[in-house]
């Protein structure tokens, strides 16, 4: 759009098992983390007000056995907290909201941002 709200740049590092925050920017790091009962989590941090950092998890402890809509909706949801959006449903077994910030293991129907 016009002015430009948001600006994507990809930058592939060295393999980082920690998966360190890096300031001022949106780190995405997959790997198996365990039995951790999450497939995804994101680690946010704020300074004075505004966003500083996120991490994002992916779990391939659980994501590799796991179909290509549960991967696409658990990064999906974790990149929609490191742009600082919520939640928008945290209840399971409710009807699907169609977007990917609401909880369901519903993962066909959930897999896009809302519009």
């Amino acid at each position: 759009g016009n002015p430009d709200a948001l600006t994507l740049t990809i930058t592939k590092v060295d393999e980082d098992k920690e998966c360190a925050f890096v300031k001022g920017k949106i780190k995405v790091c997959n790997g198996n983390y365990g039995e951790t009962k999450w497939r995804g989590i994101n680690v946010i941090d704020f300074e004075d007000g505004f966003m500083s950092y996120s991490v994002a998890k992916m779990n391939e402890f659980y994501l590799d056995y796991d179909g290509d809509d549960a991967k696409q909706y658990t990064m999906c949801h974790e990149m929609g907290h490191g742009f600082g959006l919520a939640h928008t449903d945290e209840t399971f077994g409710n009807p699907d909201l169609g977007n990917c910030l609401d909880y369901t293991d519903n993962f066909a129907v959930n897999e896009h941002p809302d519009v």
